[in-house]
């Protein structure tokens, strides 16, 4: 295990701009990016070598994507998730999607995706998730949504 906390280059996804972090198979966090510091208000020295990766998201402990890929319970994803699927660029890997009421201090619409990391016997040694904050597109797209719904109401009363 501790060959995959050494091979991470963390200087190169330290400087991401896509919130990521790392699990060992034990579930204990091995990387906490800048970007997910920011986003989540956690620091990688609060997060690193523990398993409170779920706090910033849960008011209880309850899975995240990467203990899905880890454990290999893809079946949970209904319960856990409304919206989710498998990745269309990796075929290991899954996503999920939600509101969270506070993230950070904010209320943020949330798209997760998280990959397992295979070693050269094919055992998975890590698992990756990323975090996207998709909250303003998805303001316009309710926006959107009630302009539309409302046009669609005025018109109905123009014509009846």
């Amino acid at each position: 295990m501790n060959s995959i906390r050494q091979d991470v280059p963390s200087e190169y996804f330290n400087k991401s701009a896509v919130a990521t972090f790392i699990i060992t198979p034990d579930h204990e966090v091995i990387f906490w990016n800048k970007a997910c510091e920011i986003l989540t208000g956690i620091t990688s020295p609060e997060m690193l070598n523990t398993k409170n990766y779920w706090q910033p998201f849960y008011k209880e402990h309850r899975p995240c994507l990467v203990d899905i890929v880890i454990d290999g319970t893809y079946s949970r994803l209904p319960e856990l998730y409304i919206k989710y699927g498998r990745s269309k660029l990796s075929p290991e890997g899954i996503n999920a999607e939600a509101w969270y009421e506070s993230l950070g201090g904010e209320k943020r619409y949330m798209i997760f995706d998280a990959v397992p990391v295979f070693n050269s016997s094919g055992e998975i040694v890590a698992a990756i998730e990323t975090l996207h904050d998709h909250t303003e597109l998805k303001k316009m797209e309710i926006e959107k949504e009630n302009m539309i719904s409302e046009l669609n109401n005025h018109i109905s009363k123009i014509c009846h």
